[in-house]
């Protein structure tokens, strides 16, 4: 499906439920705060009645409406963030949202809900799932970052003004739910509105690593480096370059490197490299740039076709 008919459809829908829930027709809302604890989730249930909270998932909704109608969609690029889009990815691909939404029908035994004695500083996020009774929309799960109260809050004393010259001392908890989103998933694709959240939501870099682990043995079979572990290493502790290994691996970069193998000293002459070849013509992953292996692998050293210049492409040099 092209990117203008998803768009259409999910605008479509989201239009629906958010009638559903203003209206609170056929609607079943369903609320998690999740926390991280070492790559696991533990969710906590909240429960409201429909109507104390169908103002702010209607917001929620509408927020979504908005951004899709004003941002442009495109695939999600392992590489680099692009503003103001939004970035679409198939939830095959997201391996824990399956699990998040599982949290979803947990066992009522094993259930925690959130009561007056409950962290809420605890959470890292919340989840919303929208369930339509009468069986005509798919389900609908939107996530957000939780709004943590600040730390410098912790010290002070609230207050709620009930009338003039009238205030009471706030010993309650105050749980806050923004109309903000960062993330949606709707029948088979995920659509990320902050990507740096939605990574962190989804422990997303995890599926970053398991990408390169799986591609290991391909890498030290190819015969590019004196080492492959260390570079593998070298990548899969830097944030940098992590993401665009990846991206390097999913679109076949290794394959088409080791296929013009006998072209990499020329490409280093060329572009005045820093890469150091040894003997058996392998990059020396010990003295190489970990930077220019990459913009290597990713083909992005080109000929500018206004000045015939070679160089690495905008915005990879780093």
């Amino acid at each position: 499906m092209a990117y203008n008919e998803l768009k259409e459809n999910l605008v479509s829908n989201l239009e629906k439920y958010k009638e559903k829930v203003k209206d609170n027709t056929d609607i079943q809302i369903d609320i998690i705060f999740v926390k991280k604890i070492n790559h696991e989730y533990k969710a906590s249930t909240f429960l409201a009645r429909n109507e104390h909270i169908s103002n702010t998932v209607a917001d929620t909704i509408e927020y979504a409406i908005s951004c899709s109608e004003k941002r442009e969609y495109t695939d999600y690029d392992f590489e680099y963030s692009k503003d103001q889009t939004v970035e679409v990815l198939e939830n095959l691909v997201v391996r824990n949202q399956e699990v998040i939404e599982g949290l979803f029908s947990l066992n009522p035994e094993k259930e925690v809900k959130i009561d007056e004695k409950t962290n809420l500083n605890s959470f890292d996020f919340l989840a919303i799932q929208l369930a339509d009774n009468s069986g005509s929309l798919p389900k609908l799960f939107l996530y957000k970052k939780h709004l943590k109260e600040p730390a410098k809050y912790k010290s002070g004393k609230r207050f709620l003004i009930t009338g003039e010259e009238e205030v009471e001392l706030m010993k309650e908890n105050v749980l806050v739910i923004s109309s903000t989103l960062d993330a949606l998933s709707f029948e088979e694709n995920m659509y990320i509105f902050n990507r740096s959240t939605f990574n962190s939501i989804m422990d997303f870099t995890e599926y970053y690593i398991q990408v390169v682990d799986d591609k290991a043995d391909d890498i030290k079979k190819s015969g590019l480096f004196s080492d492959a572990d260390v570079f593998i290493e070298n990548c899969k502790v830097d944030g940098r370059y992590l993401p665009r290994l990846t991206k390097i691996i999913l679109e076949g970069g290794f394959d088409r490197v080791e296929k013009h193998k006998s072209k990499l000293k020329k490409i280093k002459k060329d572009y005045d490299l820093k890469l150091i070849f040894n003997s058996k013509g392998e990059i020396n992953t010990e003295e190489s740039p970990v930077n220019e292996v990459l913009n290597l692998l990713a083909d992005h050293y080109v000929v500018s076709a206004l000045t015939a210049d070679k160089r690495v492409a905008l915005g990879f040099e780093k």
